[in-house]
C-alpha cells in the first residue's frame, strides 16, 4: 500500500552537506585529469571546483536536491556559480542527478573553452577592441521529446552587446515546456538578461505549440577573451562594495537640492577613478530601487558623455554595475537598514519615481515596463 501521509507538501529540509566528497568522486570520474585541492577538484587548466548543497525535499515519493557547483579560476572576476536542482527516486539518486548533469554539459563546456576556437566574438563598447573567442564545442543537455536545439545559435547575433572588458564571460541558457507552457532564461555571469531570454521564449512558444508533452534544453558557453585585447582594470569588487556602502550612507544627508548637489560632489570625491565613481553615482539608486519594488528591469543602458555623441550598452558589459549590485544585496541583508534610509536612496531613483506614478495610474507591477537607464559622464568616459 503507498503511504501518501506527505503528498503534495514538501517534508522538512535536511542536511545534504555530507553527500559533497560522493558527488566531488563523480564528477572526478566522469571528467578526469583532476587532483583533490583545497576541498574541491584542480583541473590542468587551473579552474578549481567546489560543491555546495542546499536543502532537500521530497513531494509525493519524487526528491529534489539543489546543488551549487562553484568553479573559480584567475582569469574571473567573480567565482561561476551554477546551481542545478537533481530530482530522482531518493535523496541519494537527486543529488547523482544533478552532478551527472554538471559533469554532462556543464563542465565539459567550461574546459573546453581554455582550448580556445576558431571563431571569435567582439564586444560591442567604444574604447579598445576585446575579442573573444567562441569554442567549438559546446554541449547540450536535452531531456524530453524532439531534438536538441543549440541555444547559443539564437542568441549569438546579440552578444556583442552583452559582453564587455572582463577576462572571462559565461552565458546560461535553459528552455523547457511543459504541455505548451514555455520557459526560457538566459544568464550572462549569472545576471539575468530579460532581452536574450525573451529571445529563446519565443523561439520555444512557437516550435512547442499545440505540445502536451515535456522538453528542455540547458547549454553553457564561456567566452574567454584573447590575451593581446584584455586592459587592465582600476578597481575590484572588494573596492567597489567598499565604495558603495559609503555611498549609500553619504545618500542619508540628502535633505534639500542643495545637499543633494553636495552629496554628489562628495559621491564623486570617493574615488580616483572618475568612470567608477559615476557609476556609482547613477547605478546605485535605481539598482536599490529594482531590489526593493522587484519590477522587472531594462537590460539597458545609456551612457551620455559631456561634449559627445550618446552610446548604448547593456548592463553586463559594465562591470561595476553588478559589483554594485552584489554589494547592496548583501548591505540590505546584513545591515538591514530602516525604511527612512532607503527611502532617502529611493528619492534619487528615476525608475522608483517612474513606478510609483505607473502605479498610481493603476498599472500592475507585472505589467509596469521601464525605460533604458540614461546617465551623465564625462567626455574621457571609459567602460571597465
Amino acid at each position: 500500500m503507498t503511504d501518501n501521509t506527505n503528498a503534495g507538501r514538501p517534508a522538512a529540509s535536511i542536511d545534504v552537506s555530507t553527500g559533497i566528497p560522493e558527488l566531488l568522486a563523480i564528477i572526478a570520474q566522469r571528467v578526469p585529469d583532476s587532483v583533490p585541492h583545497a576541498g574541491g577538484l584542480l583541473y590542468p587548466c587551473g579552474l578549481v571546483l567546489t560543491i555546495d548543497t542546499g536543502s532537500m525535499q521530497t513531494v509525493a515519493g519524487a526528491w529534489t536536491a539543489q546543488v551549487l557547483f562553484i568553479a573559480q579560476h584567475d582569469w574571473f572576476d567573480e567565482a561561476m556559480v551554477i546551481s542545478i536542482a537533481g530530482t530522482g527516486h531518493s535523496a541519494d539518486e537527486a543529488l547523482q542527478n544533478a552532478a551527472d548533469q554538471y559533469a554532462s554539459a556543464y563542465l565539459p563546456a567550461i574546459l573546453k573553452a581554455f582550448d580556445g576556437g576558431r571563431q571569435s566574438i567582439e564586444a560591442d563598447i567604444p574604447g579598445n577592441v576585446h575579442r573573444f573567442a567562441i569554442p567549438d564545442s559546446r554541449p547540450i543537455l536535452h531531456n524530453g521529446e524532439g531534438d536538441p536545439v543549440e541555444l547559443w545559435r539564437l542568441i549569438a547575433a546579440e552578444m556583442p552587446h552583452y559582453i564587455g572588458t572582463k577576462r572571462a564571460y559565461w552565458i546560461e541558457m535553459t528552455a523547457s515546456a511543459v504541455n505548451g507552457r514555455a520557459d526560457a532564461e538566459v544568464r550572462v555571469n549569472g545576471a539575468v538578461c530579460h532581452r536574450l531570454s525573451d529571445i529563446l521564449f519565443e523561439d520555444l512558444t512557437k516550435r512547442c505549440a499545440g505540445s502536451a508533452g515535456y522538453r528542455s534544453d540547458k547549454q553553457l558557453v564561456m567566452l574567454l577573451q584573447h590575451a593581446d585585447t584584455v586592459t587592465e582594470c582600476p578597481y575590484d569588487k572588494q573596492r567597489v562594495g567598499d565604495l558603495t556602502f559609503r555611498a549609500f550612507r553619504l545618500m542619508q544627508n540628502i535633505r534639500d537640492e542643495k545637499t543633494m548637489r553636495a552629496t554628489q560632489r562628495d559621491i564623486l570625491a570617493l574615488t580616483a577613478v572618475r568612470p567608477l565613481a559615476e557609476e556609482l553615482l547613477a547605478f546605485l539608486p535605481e539598482i536599490t530601487a529594482q531590489l526593493v519594488v522587484q519590477y522587472r528591469d531594462n537590460d539597458g543602458l545609456i551612457a551620455m558623455p559631456e561634449n559627445g555623441a550618446h552610446f548604448r550598452l547593456n548592463r553586463t558589459q559594465v562591470r561595476s554595475y553588478g559589483y554594485i549590485e552584489d554589494a547592496l544585496i548583501q548591505y540590505l541583508r546584513k545591515q538591514q537598514p530602516e525604511r527612512r534610509e532607503i527611502n532617502q536612496v529611493l528619492a534619487a531613483s528615476a525608475k522608483f519615481h517612474a513606478v510609483a506614478e505607473a502605479m498610481k495610474k493603476g498599472v500592475k507591477l507585472e505589467d509596469f515596463r521601464v525605460s533604458e537607464l540614461a546617465y551623465k559622464v564625462g567626455e574621457d568616459y571609459l567602460v571597465y
